[in-house]
């Protein structure tokens, strides 16, 4: 009897962080995805000014705070496909590289709802 309770009482525990981990996750998801849909989605639209650069500053030490919990249980494809794209989004945003600039917050965008859906309780996220 005492090994069944302990085993439900694990079971519990484990049951009790994968939700609370899933629920963390998605916050965090849904905070990079609004910085990132506050971006220039045009090249014409892209201007290299303090409210971008204060946007694409908050994204990068978002993103730097929580990526050993993202990939903790994300995969490493997408989590590096992310990096990378924040990595470039950054780099475009100092050259003043409008073109570059656009294209890497699209596939930051891309990579960061594939996250979430993967992190998310989905059957597209089991299969």
């Amino acid at each position: 009897m005492k090994t069944f309770l302990a085993a439900l009482v694990l079971f519990a525990l484990i049951v009790g962080f994968v939700v609370w981990n899933t629920i963390d996750l998605q916050k965090t998801f849904q905070e990079l995805l609004t910085l990132t849909e506050a971006l220039p989605f045009e090249a014409e639209d892209f201007r290299k000014d303090a409210q971008t650069q204060e946007t694409v500053e908050k994204l990068y030490r978002l993103w730097d705070k929580k990526f050993s919990r993202i990939a903790f249980t994300g995969g490493y494809e997408n989590c590096n496909r992310a990096d990378e794209a924040l990595g470039s989004l950054f780099i475009h945003f100092q050259n003043d590289n409008a073109e570059d600039f656009t294209h890497a917050r699209l596939m930051l965008w891309d990579s960061l709802r594939r996250l979430k859906m993967l992190e998310s309780f989905h059957f597209d996220s089991i299969f």
